[in-house]
């Protein structure tokens, strides 16, 4: 098990339960060697009771008979993390998350981000109706990294995020056997060559330059392709392509420069329709914007 109290069980929430919508079982800011997470600013642990109680709130555990929350009062925010250590490896964290169903203010919502190490997934738009399975993934260097649920919402006046089944499990067992990513997403070998491999996104990703037409659907420009490649998901994807999605009408390389995030990613391309009015007949630098799917070219003079 490679999270501790991933259920938030420990400790028992042994507060005596004052009723009617009273505050008696929330257990504020539990040690460290009592339940496995540290916790900072304003949360901690509370029990079936007393949130069945605060039917206003409308949360109880899927699981068990506790759950963890963080709370927002004034810009003043609550987080958990803990310290994971895992081998080297594709890896996906799981966990259940709603927010509070009142939540301070009427349809006000409490966005949160989960991090493991340097990947970070925000949540904008967590309900408040259910429980909503969330489930991001990451590739483990084998390096001990920090696992954190924290709020962004930091104007909040009254605002509180429930979390609960925090889990980490391997998406493979093949850690440490060889394994070809310039594939398509159905794990068929491409056609023809492919070059320049890279990872990128906190190790997440292989980026790679590729001449093959059967890594993705309708790759009919008969030129060198940008294509990325996700671990754990084994999807890949065609990414030198313009805002429209319109493939290149020429060759493009890997630029061999992206950030840790798995968003932004550099690569050169002779392709003139990537961007309107590119017609110095050159090759040009441009950036993929992988979340807004965005390609700009940025090898030019300041507008």
């Amino acid at each position: 098990q490679i999270v501790t109290n991933g259920d938030f069980e420990s400790p028992p929430n042994v507060l005596t339960d004052l009723g009617g919508g009273s505050f008696g079982n929330w257990l504020y800011a539990p040690s460290f060697q009592s339940s496995g997470w540290n916790f900072a600013g304003p949360a901690g642990i509370i029990n079936n009771l007393d949130a069945q109680n605060l039917s206003a709130w409308g949360a109880t555990t899927t699981s068990g008979s506790q759950f963890a929350f963080i709370q927002n009062f004034f810009g003043n925010t609550g987080s958990i993390s803990q310290t994971i250590s895992t081998g080297p490896g594709s890896f996906q964290v799981s966990l259940k998350c709603r927010n509070r169903t009142n939540n301070g203010t009427p349809g006000a919502v409490n966005p949160i981000r989960i991090t493991f190490g340097s990947t970070a997934v925000d949540v904008v738009g967590v309900p408040a109706a259910d429980w909503v399975d969330y489930t991001f993934y990451f590739f483990g260097s084998g390096s001990p990294q920090v696992l954190s649920l924290a709020s962004t919402n930091f104007s909040a006046v009254d605002a509180t995020t429930f979390f609960d089944a925090v889990q980490i499990t391997p998406v493979s067992s093949e850690i440490g056997v060889p394994r070809r990513v310039s594939v398509s997403s159905t794990g068929v070998q491409g056609n023809a060559n492919s070059l320049n491999g890279a990872f990128w996104g906190n190790d997440r990703f292989v980026v790679f330059n590729s001449v093959a037409t059967n890594l993705v659907a309708a790759d009919g420009n008969g030129a060198s392709d940008l294509f990325l490649h996700e671990l754990a998901s084994g999807i890949t994807e065609r990414i030198s392509v313009s805002s429209t999605d319109e493939a290149g009408n020429a060759g493009s390389v890997n630029g061999g420069q992206g950030d840790l995030s798995g968003r932004y990613r550099v690569f050169y391309s002779d392709a003139s329709n990537f961007a309107p009015f590119d017609s110095n007949n050159a090759s040009d630098v441009f950036l993929r914007d992988q979340q807004l799917g965005h390609t700009i070219l940025i090898s030019k003079t300041p507008a």
